[in-house]
């Protein structure tokens, strides 16, 4: 587990890097083993960081932004709360819309993100995460 200062800083990366859509930064951030999807997927959606920034990239041509409006630290997870605009199947005419991703750190690398469409769900994971994808990367076999 990360101290708290090592948390505050990832956030505060975290937070300048999705903000920014600074694909550079974020794969600063992202283990190169990291997966990402939602959360009631049997295989994650993306399975590399390569995938994750292609996921990201995508988004970002699309017009897709987010601010981060909330970070809190729960054990080895980041709870981020985000206002997401841009993106047609959720927004219009500029409006935003809530979503949450739970990160998941080891070594101060991103391991996994998932997607939530609601604060309890991305909260009760945090606190109680099932591991559906399997051993998450760096953790120790042993």
């Amino acid at each position: 587990m990360e101290t708290p200062e090592d948390f505050d800083t990832l956030i505060e990366k975290i937070r300048s890097a999705f903000e920014s859509a600074d694909l550079g930064a974020i794969s600063q951030l992202v283990d190169e083993h990291a997966r990402w999807g939602p959360p009631d997927q049997p295989v994650p959606t993306c399975q590399t960081r390569d995938q994750v920034l292609e996921w990201y990239r995508e988004a970002k041509q699309a017009g897709v932004r987010a601010e981060v409006n909330d970070a809190i630290a729960i054990d080895d997870c980041i709870v981020l709360g985000l206002k997401v605009s841009g993106r047609d199947d959720t927004t219009a005419n500029g409006a935003t819309t809530d979503r949450w991703q739970v990160l998941t750190v080891r070594n101060a690398r991103i391991v996994e993100i998932r997607g939530y469409e609601d604060r309890e769900s991305a909260l009760a994971y945090a606190a109680d995460p099932v591991p559906t994808w399997g051993p998450l990367p760096l953790d120790d076999p042993g």
